[in-house]
């Protein structure tokens, strides 16, 4: 991939980010303050794919306002309410099923949790979407036996989800995730934003990649309503060769002029911000691996894995 980005604008950016990094080693929390080069200079309407492009920017520095690298995840709370990851969509209550799947997305998957159970009378069903291991959480998504789909309102996987709508939410700033995505005909890997006030929309889809990491195509998206036309959108995508093999950075620069999606830390898509993403409503991370209608018959699993949810936040006047 080639980024043609205006060295004069972002070569110091791009240093500082280094050395803060090495500071931090591989434990990116240490990295307190960051700069990101904003697209400037140009007003983008919809959607602009920056990749190939030369682009002027404007060094842009960062507060970390949140971290979390889930190498201390407490599964056992993810299937309730509280100040803390929860499991399932919070728009409803855990017992619901559209807590687990988004019917109106023909997903495939039901979102669960070790200790989830069918109801208050049944036993719990066992299963595990989450696992730890060299240094990320890694979110896997199963194809259930015949029982176990009946126990989860007949959807042919199970999987996992990350919500922080009681933990976490910002008014504007940098939010960004280091992941390595699933392989798999099928595997819809999502992170994305929603309105603390459970409102949609608008939603900042981060980064979702369609199909599994073949052919390795990122899709960044904004919604958002309109005067005329409520289900308004706009959207890039850029392609990224080693998706599943190596960790990259997904992020996202919005403020009240524009949003900008980045690819470790280079701007890959920007547009102006819609006039219902200039709000006084913060947003809240979503992390999850959804299972797309139409996967392909022999698809039996596939395995999201994140390093860290991070964001930052502009410095206080």
């Amino acid at each position: 991939m080639l980024f043609k980005i205006s060295l004069s604008q972002v070569s110091s950016a791009r240093i500082l980010s280094v050395l803060a990094l090495l500071a931090g080693g591989l434990g990116e929390a240490r990295a307190q303050s960051i700069i990101v080069p904003e697209p400037s200079g140009t007003t983008y309407n919809l959607g602009t794919l920056l990749q190939g492009k030369t682009v002027t920017t404007t060094p842009v520095t960062l507060s970390q306002s949140f971290y979390d690298n889930f190498s201390n995840l407490n599964l056992s709370t993810l299937g309730t309410v509280g100040k803390h990851w929860e499991g399932f969509y919070g728009y409803t209550t855990p017992t619901t099923p559209d807590a687990h799947y988004i019917p109106s997305n023909s997903e495939q998957q039901f979102y669960i949790w070790p200790g989830y159970a069918a109801s208050k009378t049944s036993a719990p069903l066992n299963l595990n979407p989450f696992s730890y291991s060299n240094g990320a959480l890694n979110i896997t998504a199963t194809k259930a036996t015949a029982a176990q789909a009946a126990a989860m309102g007949g959807q042919p996987f199970y999987s996992g989800l990350l919500t922080g709508i009681n933990l976490f939410s910002q008014l504007y700033g940098y939010f960004e995730i280091s992941a390595k995505m699933p392989t798999g005909a099928g595997m819809w890997p999502a992170f994305w934003l929603m309105p603390s006030n459970k409102t949609w929309p608008p939603e900042i889809d981060v980064m979702e990649m369609f199909k599994g990491a073949t052919p390795n195509i990122v899709t960044s998206t904004t919604h958002w309503k309109d005067p005329t036309n409520p289900y308004a959108q706009t959207y890039c995508t850029y392609n990224i060769s080693d998706a599943a093999t190596n960790f990259h950075k997904y992020g996202v620069l919005w403020n009240a002029k524009q949003i900008t999606y980045y690819l470790d830390r280079v701007p890959v898509c920007v547009m102006a911000t819609p006039a219902q993403l200039q709000t006084t409503v913060p947003m809240f991370p979503l992390i999850n691996l959804a299972v797309e209608k139409g996967y392909s018959p022999t698809l039996t699993s596939g395995t999201y894995s994140v390093q860290y949810f991070a964001a930052y936040a502009y410095p206080k006047n």
